[in-house]
């Protein structure tokens, strides 16, 4: 508390580098800390909003100041590297916060959108949390909204970076030859994943518009049987909407969107089966709900939905699952120790 202090006066002579570009290294450049640079060991760029880029061991080389700015994938990865290096000094971008020198309206969007949901519609999250299947469900649920109210990596400490388990939990229980709906299948990971976790699987169908993603995912599946891609996105009806097609795994539909793309309701290709939805979306998880009811009923399909995207994304999807499923047993899981990678799973109850 009194390093924040300090620091937020310019009292100190230590070097202060931000861990991170972006939108918390932003926030606290423009709230006016006085920072020596930025580290990022990703990028080839030398100078990022007017100060240097460095990597991390360039920095650890000295004494200096380091203000963990990860948030999205591995915040607490990212703490114990610089408690780890003994010239260094850490704090999060938490810690300006809780020292009151951060304003409300000054935090992330992940963090501040949270604190407006659960202002305006608390007995909904209360619902959800109510409706949670198991403890470790509830305690997730408890440890990310901490996390997003606070962005106090300290929350998560006992969550880490585990991509290759994300969409896959033993309570799936999934039937022989399951069918896999792999819908915001970026370039084929989880479809791999999930071939080789069910090597009887039965068909595979991957949606993914982005063009750039879609030709890696064609060349990282080729070979894979029963695999089909569909070259679309998946809404609430068919049409073509804009799509931002220029941010990697982030590729979402966006009125300022680069390209335009098709996109169409899974009950419109009526598929005979699908045991297992997967949907990753960037936010557009809850419109392609709506476009795939039919399928869910009938197929009494498992689902494996992102709801991190937008902090309403966690009542929204639970609200419509309710809705078309009433008697289905809901779970959540948390893949990484920040904001992204919370997924709620919904399983067909026995005689539903």
């Amino acid at each position: 508390m009194q390093l924040c202090q300090s620091l937020w006066r310019g009292e100190s002579n230590k070097p202060v580098w931000l861990l991170g570009r972006n939108e918390a290294s932003e926030i606290l450049l423009a709230q006016g800390l006085r920072c020596t640079g930025v580290i990022d060991d990703f990028t080839s760029e030398s100078h990022w909003r007017g100060l240097p880029v460095r990597r991390f061991d360039q920095v650890a080389a000295g004494e200096a100041v380091i203000v963990n700015c990860v948030q999205c994938n591995q915040p607490v990865e990212a703490a114990r590297r610089i408690a780890a290096a003994d010239s260094l000094e850490g704090l999060s971008f938490s810690d300006f916060f809780r020292a009151s020198l951060l304003p409300l309206n000054a935090l992330p969007a992940f963090s501040s959108r949270t604190h407006q949901a659960l202002q305006h519609t608390p007995d909904l999250y209360a619902a959800l949390w109510s409706d949670l299947n198991d403890p470790e469900s509830r305690q997730c649920f408890s440890d990310v909204l901490r996390y997003r109210l606070t962005t106090d990596p300290w929350f998560l400490r006992n969550y880490h970076y585990r991509p290759d388990e994300q969409y896959f939990e033993d309570f799936l229980n999934l039937p022989p030859a399951p069918v896999f709906i792999d819908a915001g299948a970026f370039q084929g990971e989880t479809s791999l994943e999930f071939a080789r976790r069910y090597p009887d699987h039965g068909a595979i169908h991957a949606f993914e518009p982005s063009a750039a993603n879609a030709e890696v995912l064609l060349h990282q599946t080729a070979g894979l049987r029963d695999f089909q891609l569909h070259r679309v996105g998946l809404a609430d009806a068919e049409g073509v909407l804009r799509f931002a097609s220029q941010l990697g795994s982030a590729s979402r539909a966006s009125a300022n969107g680069d390209v335009e793309i098709p996109v169409t309701r899974l009950d419109d290709l009526q598929l005979p089966r699908a045991d297992l939805i997967k949907m990753d979306l960037e936010g557009a998880e809850h419109q392609a709900l709506i476009g795939a009811t039919a399928t869910i009923q009938r197929c009494r399909a498992r689902l494996a939905i992102g709801a991190y995207h937008d902090p309403e994304d966690f009542r929204r999807i639970h609200q419509f699952v309710k809705r078309i499923l009433p008697t289905d047993t809901v779970y959540l899981r948390h893949y990484t120790s920040g904001w992204a990678e919370t997924v709620l799973y919904v399983l067909p109850s026995e005689g539903s």
